[in-house]
């Protein structure tokens, strides 16, 4: 039986759909570059704008996150996408450093927008930066990034995970990045948000100071019309949209016949006023299937019909990390970042990532705590089963 929640209204689809498609074009990078002549005929790369910056970055760029294979990374740039995504916490590191050694040993790195990001030490339970999160340390971890990615700049560096709006304007962090634009270190500052998106992207436009937004923005979130909005005034102030967890979770749903994450970024970038998204790939099929959406970006019936059966799987899957739940349970756990271990370890089949974000919870959350309870008694309002899903977590870390 088909869901009646509204994943993406008629209304919607017509107002996005005619504006996402004009901004479309080819790739300047690849005018410049001899690897055009590695594209086949049919293959099209289409750019835009990132706000004020000005950068030409490919409509679907590469989100680096998990890939751990250099020809991987090898293969995107030789096809025409031109704007990478990493992080100093991913991979511990070693992520970065995969993506610079490929850099280098392709060339052309005045044609390549490389992004980073800085997590300044926070308390997750009062969402503010703690007194560690100083200027020097924030300089510091970038500069050990940057040594890793063998560069002299980023494009772009990011206050990564911005949880509330009381941390978009934190002065320590301000003046750190003020000082690398001025050494010439990095050339645009930004923020990347994964909850209250509206909220936080709201903040940020009360001061002329941030270039770029990362936001997680998908036709699944209860939210999106509300961030939709939100990305829509950014927009007008000249700040650069892009988006992230655009796939809902990856979730296998290929026993239901269909894949529909091409559908899914289609969803994304019909709104014009997204730069790029940002993808995660991790194999060459993904690669392939992903770079596609750019040659027709267009949601045909087909791409509304898997958006529809995706959307009734992800029912009971999908966590919104909207927070009601942790006032429903006895011990207060941070369940939202629990269920994002989940679907690390169910969607993105990446246990490494999974149990590294446990132990990661465990440095503020009180060990082996859940299940203590005679009975649970957190509840989803979107019908996530908490219980089961925190039994297998504690099976995952035995």
């Amino acid at each position: 039986m088909m869901s009646n929640e509204p994943y993406y209204t008629r209304r919607e689809f017509i107002k996005t759909s005619a504006r996402g498609l004009a901004v479309g074009g080819v790739s300047p990078f690849l005018n410049q570059s001899s690897l055009v002549s590695l594209l086949k005929k049919k293959d099209v790369v289409t750019y835009r704008t990132l706000g004020r910056t000005g950068l030409k970055v490919t409509m679907v760029s590469f989100g680096v996150m998990r890939a751990d294979n250099p020809g991987l990374i090898s293969k995107a740039i030789r096809m025409g996408i031109n704007h990478f995504d990493t992080a100093n916490a991913y991979q511990k590191g070693n992520n970065e450093k995969m993506l610079g050694e490929v850099v280098k040993k392709e060339g052309g790195r005045d044609r390549l927008i490389i992004a980073t990001k800085v997590a300044p030490p926070r308390d997750k339970k009062t969402a503010q930066f703690t007194a560690d999160a100083t200027k020097d340390n924030f300089i510091r971890k970038f500069e050990e990034g940057l040594k890793r990615l063998q560069m002299d700049y980023v494009d772009i560096l990011y206050v990564h995970n911005i949880m509330s709006p009381q941390m978009v304007f934190h002065e320590p962090t301000l003046k750190a990045l003020t000082q690398l634009k001025k050494e010439g270190k990095v050339r645009f500052a930004g923020i990347s948000v994964h909850q209250k998106e509206e909220e936080i992207i709201r903040e940020t436009l009360k001061r002329d100071f941030y270039d770029v937004i990362l936001t997680a923005y998908n036709f699944k979130k209860k939210n999106r019309e509300a961030v939709r909005k939100s990305i829509a005034s950014a927009f007008q102030k000249g700040i650069g949209i892009v988006a992230m967890k655009t796939q809902v979770g990856g979730y296998d749903v290929s026993s239901l016949g269909i894949s529909p994450f091409q559908a899914c970024l289609k969803w994304v970038l019909n709104d014009s006023h997204v730069a790029c998204a940002i993808p995660g790939i991790t194999n060459f099929n993904q690669l392939d299937e992903n770079f596609a959406v750019m040659k027709q970006c267009a949601l045909s019936q087909k791409d509304m019909k898997q958006l529809s059966y995706y959307s009734n799987f992800l029912n009971g899957h999908y966590c919104q990390g909207c927070q009601e739940c942790v006032e429903s349970c006895l011990q207060h756990l941070d369940i939202p970042e629990y269920m994002r271990s989940y679907m690390y370890h169910v969607g993105y089949k990446d246990n490494d990532l999974a149990l590294g974000l446990l132990r990661e919870i465990a440095h503020y959350s009180p060990a082996n705590v859940c299940g203590s309870c005679e009975s649970c008694v957190a509840r989803c309002p979107n019908g996530i089963d908490i219980k089961r899903r925190m039994d297998k977590l504690r099976l995952l870390q035995a």
